[in-house]
């Protein structure tokens, strides 16, 4: 029975030691060290330093490389793609499929140029393990077109072209006015010139050729005038910009004329300028000048100019547009204590009885778009966000929701208003 009993015993710890050294050797291949670093971006390439870690001495080298591209993949290395992971979690069979192919299949090799290895051979490790660091060149431009065409990624939105952002993100509506110098009305330049008239016209047909839809600025005008919508006891500045809102447009571009005419011929400048109607921001600028034409008609040379910068203006447009889309407008947000008030921005509030301070900007932080924001300082008196994101078309909303969080959840009473980007909350 004893003689059984140290049979079965040696044969259990032979079995062990038997499978012991499979189990780490599967699982070596998945313990990435993740420290890869950017040493240099080369535009199309870039220089990476890594490190890896593998318990036979010739696969070190690789699984420094493997560790770099699992980092890229999914935490991001500082310095290439805005810091931003290429794919993060793996959402879709065809990241899974592409991961596989790179990890286990070798294709990692097309993308890597010159390895070298940083301290010589790898070390031997305590536990009997090597070690690598390497430097080596990442060929980041071709890896992310064949990922692009793998469909595993979508492009970039500063690598689209105009007709691919359009596809991708929800489009603006236009209007076009124009410029409008300190002193006068939109009615009186339309009433006036014959040649700002007809430019306005001129860019609405062009904007219509690409597919935008245009608001007609010179019908709301019309129209206006016709209805005697014009509030006389408003200034002049209030009643254009209620023209603007009237034509229900996501954008207005501006427009101005000048022409240089000499005896060997005249020449054509336009200025266009775009800006976001509900906040005021300057989206896009372009000046296009015409060739000097010994004969010529005015309106000729503008439209010659127009053709020289529209579509740059419009690229430029397009983008800026996305890109509010995608990181929404920044505010500044500045609350202030009244004078008679009964509280400050040290009294304990709400169901946690943290500090308004404190409890004004745990909301601010979960409510900014993609909680980007920053605090600028803050005494009992008051606390300035200077920069907040608010999500596009989103901020009339979020004002509200904060103004009904501090009447209703904090039993807060205060007034609020808006001048340019900067929202101030007075609490009562």
């Amino acid at each position: 029975m004893r003689n059984k009993f140290i049979i079965y015993l040696y044969a259990y710890i032979l079995g062990i030691c038997l499978i012991i050294p499979n189990t780490v050797s599967a699982q070596s291949s998945e313990n990435f060290t993740n420290d890869a670093t950017l040493v240099s971006d080369q535009g199309r390439t870039a220089i990476i330093l890594s490190s890896g870690i593998h318990e036979k001495k010739k696969e070190a080298v690789a699984m420094a490389i493997l560790s770099a591209f699992d980092t890229y993949f999914f935490s991001g290395i500082a310095g290439l793609n805005d810091d931003m992971p290429l794919i993060g979690e793996l959402e879709t069979q065809e990241q899974k499929d592409y991961v596989k192919r790179i990890f286990k299949e070798n294709r990692y090799t097309q993308f890597i140029g010159l390895v070298t290895e940083v301290n010589g051979s790898p070390e031997k490790m305590p536990t009997r393990q090597f070690k690598a660091t390497i430097q080596f060149e990442l060929k980041t431009d071709a890896l992310y077109k064949d990922m692009l065409r793998s469909k595993v990624i979508k492009k970039d939105l500063e690598r689209m072209n105009t007709t691919e952002i359009r596809q991708e993100i929800p489009q603006f509506t236009l209007t076009v006015v124009p410029f409008k110098p300190e002193g006068t009305t939109y009615s009186g330049i339309l009433k006036n010139d014959y040649e700002i008239r007809n430019a306005i016209t001129r860019i609405e047909a062009m904007l219509k050729t690409k597919k935008y839809e245009v608001k007609d600025f010179l019908a709301v005008v019309a129209a206006a005038e016709r209805d005697l919508q014009f509030e006389m006891d408003k200034t002049v500045m209030s009643n254009d910009k209620q023209l603007i809102n009237q034509t229900q447009a996501d954008v207005y571009i501006t427009v101005d004329l000048a022409n240089n005419r000499r005896p060997d011929g005249g020449m054509g400048v336009v200025n266009l300028k775009a800006y976001e109607v509900s906040t005021g921001n300057l989206l896009s600028s372009a000046e296009g000048k015409s060739k000097r034409y010994r004969d010529y008609i005015i309106a000729n040379l503008y439209d010659r100019a127009l053709e020289n910068c529209l579509d740059g203006f419009i690229q430029q447009l397009t983008s800026n547009w996305a890109s509010k889309i995608t990181d929404g407008n920044q505010y500044a947000i500045n609350f202030a204590i009244a004078p008679e008030s009964a509280i400050d921005m040290s009294t304990e509030v709400g169901s946690m009885g943290f500090p308004l301070a404190d409890v004004l900007t745990l909301w601010i932080k979960k409510h900014a778009f993609n909680g980007k924001y920053h605090l600028a300082g803050s005494v009992d008196e008051y606390i300035k966000f200077d920069q907040v994101q608010i999500q596009q078309g989103q901020e009339q909303e979020f004002i509200l929701s904060l103004y009904t969080y501090l009447r209703d959840e904090l039993g807060i009473s205060c007034n609020r208003r808006q001048s340019g980007k900067t929202y101030y909350i007075t609490i009562q």
